[in-house]
Formats: C-alpha cells, sequence, structure tokens
C-alpha cells in the first residue's frame, strides 16, 4: 500500500504492485498523486510506503521483508487524463531504499512479470487490495481481500459506459464482487501455466458505487503502457531474466476514487 503522511482524504491510501529486482519501484495509479490537471495532490515528502503487507494491524514490521519506505519520486504517464477521464491512470513510484528484503514467492508478496500482451476478454483475473467493502465506502478490512473478475471485451464494456473507455483501459467484474475506494493503484493479475504471475491492470475508476453488474470496474490496461514504464525502469519480457512484481498491493494506503469492493478475504499468509 501507499500512504500519505498527512491528508484530509477519509482513506488516505491506495495500493501498488512491487517491481524487482531491487523493489525501489513501485505499480501505481497516476490518480492516487496527482489531480486531473497533472498537479501532485501532495508533496512526495508526505507520502511512505508500506511494502510486503498483509495484515495492516500488524504495523511496519510484520514480516521480515516488511517496511515504511519514504518515496523519492512519483512520475505520471505523460498522457494522463489525455482524451479520457483517467486514461492512461499509471504512476511510477521510486522509493529512496529498497525494502529489507524480497518476498521469497510465497504467500501473497510473490513476484509478477509485467504482462505484455492483450488480455482476451472472458479471462478470469484476480483483483487485490484493502478497498471498502460496503456500498457506503464505511466498512474497510484489516487483511488484504481479493476477488476473481472476469474481463469483458472493451466494446461491451463501452455500451454500458458510453464515452468513457479508452483502448488503454480493461473492465472486469462478478457478480457481487468488484474493487472499491481504497483499492486504487493495486493489482489485477493471473498465473500462467507455469505458475508465473502476470500483472494485467491497475486499478484505476469505477461508476457510482462498486459491485453493479451493469457499471464494471476499470483497470489501466498494463500492455498498453509496458513501453512507457520501460524507459524510466528495467522491464524484462516473461521468459527472460524479469523484473519481478510483488503480486499484492505490497506497497501501504494513497487515496482517490478507486475502481470497485473486494468482497471475498484473501488467506492469511506470514
Amino acid at each position: 500500500t501507499i500512504a500519505r503522511r498527512a491528508t484530509n482524504s477519509p482513506i488516505g491510501f491506495c495500493g501498488g504492485t512491487l517491481l524487482a529486482p531491487e523493489g525501489k519501484v513501485v505499480i501505481s495509479a497516476a490518480h492516487c498523486f496527482f489531480e486531473d490537471s497533472g498537479d501532485l495532490i501532495q508533496p512526495v515528502g508526505e507520502i511512505v510506503a508500506a511494502v510486503h503487507r498483509h495484515d495492516l494491524t500488524e504495523g511496519p514490521d510484520e514480516h521480515e521483508c516488511s517496511a515504511l519506505i519514504e518515496v523519492e519520486e512519483v512520475i505520471k504517464h505523460p498522457r494522463y487524463n489525455d482524451e479520457y477521464w483517467t486514461d492512461f491512470d499509471v504512476a511510477i513510484v521510486k522509493l529512496k531504499d529498497a525494502p529489507p528484503c524480497v518476498a521469497d514467492g510465497t504467500g501473497r508478496t510473490s513476484t509478477a512479470y509485467l504482462d505484455p500482451e492483450y488480455s482476451q476478454p472472458g479471462a478470469v483475473l484476480r483483483a487485490e487490495g484493502w478497498g471498502a467493502t460496503d456500498q457506503n465506502y464505511r466498512d474497510y478490512p484489516e487483511k488484504l481481500h481479493e476477488v476473481y473478475l472476469d474481463v469483458m471485451s472493451n466494446a461491451d464494456c463501452a455500451h454500458l459506459l458510453p464515452g468513457a473507455i479508452s483502448d488503454n483501459m480493461l473492465c472486469a467484474r462478478a457478480p457481487g464482487k468488484d474493487g472499491c475506494i481504497g483499492d486504487s493503484g493495486g493489482p489485477l493479475v493471473y498465473e500462467d501455466e507455469d505458475g508465473t504471475t502476470m500483472l494485467v491492470g491497475i486499478t484505476s475508476w469505477g461508476p457510482n458505487g462498486c459491485a453493479i453488474w451493469d457499471e464494471p470496474g476499470v483497470w489501466c490496461r498494463v500492455s498498453e503502457v509496458v513501453d512507457w514504464i520501460a524507459e524510466h525502469v528495467d522491464v524484462a519480457a516473461p521468459g527472460s531474466v524479469a523484473p519481478t512484481l510483488s503480486k499484492s498491493p505490497t506497497v501501504a494506503p494513497s487515496a482517490a476514487p478507486s475502481a470497485t469492493p473486494t468482497v471475498s478475504p484473501a488467506p492469511t499468509y506470514a
């Protein structure tokens, strides 16, 4: 999760995905850090990252790889909010220090690749985060939650959300499941046939309410921003020496509207 030290927001956090091998880069959503105008919501010095977390009640020393780390720089996509609201909703968050260690691949802090491919409609993907679990945005879990969602075609999604969906977005839904306020910036992932976790989407936005069937959640499509990310950090393609990403939002709670509530609690890992 990524947390602001001082904010008037009732939530004050977003999710993110930790990029390896050094673990000094987080992939998150641009709207977590930037106004629609492109200006930073808060100074970088007021943002901290809580890496390798699952249970927020455990504190920053949840296990040997957990830590609170200051942020050095936040870079938004140059076309953020270009033609569509929250288009290219991706940010690179550079940390001042690497985590104490990189999670060993067990539990919800295993590593993943950035997925350079288009995710087909009908694919089942997993969203994770500590976002709201009710329609009134009042209930937030202490432990990381996850839900499995079905990818929609952009044409079907645009029919439900006319004028709002670009090729750089990905829509997904499942009955009674979604991401929500507080899940922004977190991962949408799957495991390939080799068990490698692939990052497909970055939780971005949703219409009115969460887990509403005809108002699906929307993610930034990673395949459309991989090249831009590679301009700023080392990114390897699957099958090569890959930059690894933490599978859960392993960075601590920054606020902004997210896409939708994660309803099912993820299993607890040490």
